[in-house]
């Protein structure tokens, strides 16, 4: 047996971490099925997925799933496992869109009998909207109503997934065949995430801000036109928290202020926090409230679609020192997160110290 033998059985190994939920498909890539592996591969990494390719298989790693993408002949076989079948569903939107995209839309994929008819993912919930506050003009703030509001308060997991489409998809399941399976013609969810900005278990509501920018996108557009009574699918919560410490750095552009705003109410009065937020305009900017001891620097980006200036300014900044257990928290567009993983890599900052999220892609 070889070394490459070795590692891929020792892989396997980890990959077979006894998580209970298990997905298997055949992707028919239409065209060379090893340049479409090859794409997969460089569409995770891009998205800053932890992967590691062994001959002719892909090993993914997340903190919730494990996958396996083996060449086979003509095709590429799928594992996943999850520690859950919404985690499954996810992960089989996620597939369906990265193969398309590999197979410039000419290759299929072939579910196994455990997954083929799952259109909604089986812990989904719906929210009611029950009123719309705009915070700044480009921040507005939706409250739902939920009987399930106390699943969602939850200091670790501040974000859920919103099913935008609710009414469209759901109209079109009730459609579906006799054998259960969608038509051909069903529109396909339309999932974002986003923050959850508080919780009122008593009320059984939660809040959540959507950012208003210029251009068009599903988030932005279906919350400028909510009104009450409007309803969405929902599932969560899900996302990391913050690392416990006594001093924290905490960077991001408009996309991160709802979750800037959660993080920071949740710290006390014997922690400190340096913020660096980055906006369009001096109108975008929002109060910031916590009990700790706060120094919130606003940066102004200027036109729509200017490169983001949070990587130069954390490069020259005084950052918390290492003996102070620090942590360093960041989200923004993804060119930038990782720009930003560089600066803080160069600056000393250990991984285990830092959590820097891409929140969206140009």
């Amino acid at each position: 047996m070889n070394d490459d033998e070795v590692d891929v059985l020792a892989d396997d190994a980890v990959f077979r971490r006894g998580l209970p939920h298990v997905a298997n498909a055949t992707i028919m890539p239409g065209d060379d099925a090893s340049l479409v592996l090859a794409r997969l591969h460089a569409h995770l990494r891009q998205h800053d997925v932890s992967v590691r390719k062994l001959n002719d298989t892909l090993f993914v790693e997340m903190p919730d799933l494990s996958a396996a993408l083996r060449l086979s002949d003509s095709n590429i076989s799928v594992e996943i496992t999850a520690v859950d079948t919404d985690t499954l569903y996810f992960s089989k939107l996620w597939l369906e869109d990265a193969v398309s995209g590999a197979c410039d839309g000419e290759g299929r994929i072939e579910w196994g009998e455990n997954c083929r008819s799952s259109v909604l993912p089986p812990g989904l919930l719906v929210l009611t909207v029950a009123g719309v506050e705009d915070l700044s003009p480009k921040n507005r703030r939706i409250t739902f109503r939920t009987s399930h509001a106390a699943s969602f308060d939850r200091a670790d997991r501040i974000h859920l997934r919103l099913m935008l489409n609710f009414q469209e998809v759901t109209a079109s399941v009730i459609r579906s065949d006799a054998n259960g399976e969608p038509r051909a013609d069903h529109p396909k969810p339309l999932w974002r995430t986003y923050t959850i900005s508080s919780v009122d278990s008593v009320a059984g509501t939660i809040n959540v801000e959507f950012l208003l920018h210029g251009a068009n996108g599903p988030g932005a557009d279906w919350a400028r036109q909510a009104k009450p009574l409007d309803r969405v699918g929902a599932t969560g919560p899900i996302g990391k928290a913050l690392r416990p410490a006594r001093s924290y750095l905490l960077a991001g552009d408009e996309t991160a202020l709802p979750a800037i705003r959660r993080l920071i109410a949740s710290l006390d009065e014997t922690v400190t926090v340096k913020l660096v937020v980055e906006v369009a305009t001096q109108q975008d900017t929002i109060p910031m409230e916590s009990k700790a001891m706060i120094e919130t620097r606003w940066l102004y980006r200027g036109k729509q679609g200017s490169a983001s200036i949070l990587p130069d300014v954390l490069r020259t900044m005084e950052i918390p020192a290492a003996s102070s257990r620090r942590f360093v928290w960041a989200a923004c567009e993804a060119d930038a997160a990782k720009r930003i993983r560089s600066v803080l890599s160069d600056r000393g900052v250990k991984p285990e110290e830092q959590l820097v999220a891409a929140y969206w892609h140009r």
